[in-house]
C-alpha cells in the first residue's frame, strides 16, 4: 500500500483517474448495488449514467430541496423545543437524510430505521471494509437483497400509479425518462441508482454533520461564533462548518488502485514511483492539514479558500450529491441546531458522542426552550 498525504499529491492522484482507478471498489459495488458511477471509469458508459442523473437530479432543484429540508427540520425541532433537549444523531442527523430520501428521491423505505440500517450496512462494506471482514460483509449482503426487493416492489407500485398521480420526485422523473424511450434505462438501472443515491447520502450526511457538531461543542469561542452565524442565517455558517468537517472528517481518505507503474510529485521537486497493482490510500484528511496549503492547520480559520477543502473528494469521482450536501442539507441541519439558544452538551456520558462501528449513534444536547 502507498499512502499519499500532501495536498498537491492527493489532488494529482485523484485527477489521474485513468491511472489511479476505482478498481478497489468496483467489484463490491457491482455485487451489492450494480454498476454505478463510483465504480466506473471515464467511459461512454460513465457519461451515459452521469447524463441521466443530471436530468433526474438537476441543480435547479435546490429551492425545492431547501423547502423540503425546512419542513423536515421544523417538524423535528418543534417536537424538541418544549423539552429543551434532543439527540443530535438519533433525532436529527439520522432522520433528516432519511426523510429527504422520501420526499426528494421518492423512496421512504419500509420505515425510517430500516432504510438507515440498510444504508449503513452497505456503506460500511463498500467504503470502510478494507480487510474484507465477513462480519461486515454478511450484513451488507443481506441489506443488498432486502433493499433491492423493497425498491423493486416500490418501482412496480409506482409504475401502476404512473400518470394517474401528480408527483415530482427522482423516481417519477426516471419513470418518465424510461417511458419516453429516447434514453435507455432499465428497471435494474433505476433500482441500482435509487439504492446508490440513498447509500451515498444517508450515512455520510449523518456522520459528517454529527462530527461537525461535536467539534464545535468542544470549543466555546467557536460555538458562539457559529451560533451567531446560524441565527443570522448567512454564508459564514458554512465556513465554520467546513472547518469543523476538516478537523473531524467522516473518513481519512479514499482508495485508488495503480493501473501501471506511475510517478507522482515529479513536478514539485519530488519523485515517488507507485508500482502497478499498488493500493493507494489518498489521505484527504492529512491533505487538509498540509501546512503548505492550510496555514496553521490546527487552528480554526474562516478565511480559507473553498477550493482547498477535500470534504467531497476531487476529480472525476468527487461526490455526485455534493451540491445537495454543501448547499442545502448540512447547512440546514447545522443552522437548525446551532441557532438554539445556549446550546450545550447534556451532562454525563449522554453528552458524549457514542458510536456503533464507524457510525455515530447518539449525542444529547440541551438548550433553552
Amino acid at each position: 500500500m502507498a499512502i499519499v498525504t500532501r495536498h498537491a499529491d492527493v489532488r494529482e492522484v485523484l485527477s489521474r483517474d485513468s491511472e489511479f482507478t476505482v478498481g478497489h471498489y468496483a467489484s463490491k459495488m457491482d455485487r451489492l448495488l450494480g454498476r454505478i458511477i463510483l465504480g466506473l471509469q471515464n467511459t461512454p458508459e460513465y457519461e451515459h449514467h452521469i447524463s441521466v442523473l443530471r436530468l433526474a437530479l438537476p441543480r435547479t432543484d435546490m429551492p425545492m430541496i431547501k423547502m423540503f429540508l425546512d419542513e423536515i427540520l421544523d417538524e423535528i425541532v418543534a417536537t424538541a423545543c418544549s423539552a429543551g433537549e434532543l439527540d443530535v444523531v438519533a433525532d436529527v442527523c439520522d432522520r433528516v437524510p432519511v426523510r429527504l430520501s422520501a420526499k426528494y428521491f421518492g423512496v421512504p423505505g419500509p420505515d425510517e430505521t430500516t432504510l438507515l440500517e440498510w444504508s449503513r450496512a452497505l456503506f460500511r462494506e463498500l467504503f470502510y471494509d478494507v480487510r474484507n471482514d465477513p462480519g461486515i460483509a454478511r450484513p451488507a449482503a443481506r441489506a443488498s437483497v432486502e433493499m433491492k426487493q423493497y425498491v423493486n416492489q416500490l418501482l412496480a407500485t409506482r409504475r401502476k400509479e404512473f400518470g394517474k398521480t401528480k408527483r415530482d420526485d427522482v423516481l417519477e422523473r426516471l419513470l418518465h425518462l424510461q417511458a419516453d424511450g429516447r434514453i435507455a434505462i432499465t428497471d435494474e438501472w433505476i433500482c441500482t441508482y435509487l439504492m446508490g443515491l440513498i447509500v451515498g447520502m444517508v450515512p455520510l450526511t449523518s456522520k459528517a454533520t454529527a462530527l461537525a457538531v461535536d467539534v464545535i461543542l468542544d470549543r466555546p469561542t467557536f460555538l458562539a461564533a457559529a451560533s451567531a452565524a446560524a441565527r443570522e442565517n448567512n454564508g459564514r455558517l458554512w465556513r465554520y462548518t467546513s472547518e469543523a468537517m476538516r478537523l473531524a472528517p467522516q473518513a481519512p481518505g479514499q482508495f485508488r488502485l495503480a493501473e501501471g507503474d506511475w510517478v507522482i510529485g515529479s513536478g514539485r521537486g519530488r519523485r515517488y514511483v507507485i508500482p502497478t497493482g499498488t493500493k493507494v490510500l489518498v489521505a484527504t484528511q492529512a491533505a487538509m492539514f498540509d501546512p503548505g496549503v492550510f496555514r496553521h492547520p490546527s487552528k480554526i480559520r474562516t478565511d480559507r479558500p473553498e477550493s482547498q477543502y477535500l470534504h467531497f473528494g476531487y476529480g472525476l469521482h468527487s461526490c455526485y450529491g455534493r451540491y445537495i450536501s454543501h448547499q442545502a442539507q448540512i447547512p440546514a441541519i447545522m443552522r437548525a441546531l446551532l441557532s438554539r439558544q445556549n446550546l450545550r452538551r447534556a451532562s454525563g456520558q449522554s453528552g458524549c458522542l457514542k458510536w456503533r462501528g464507524p457510525f455515530p449513534t447518539s449525542l444529547r444536547v440541551k438548550f433553552d426552550p
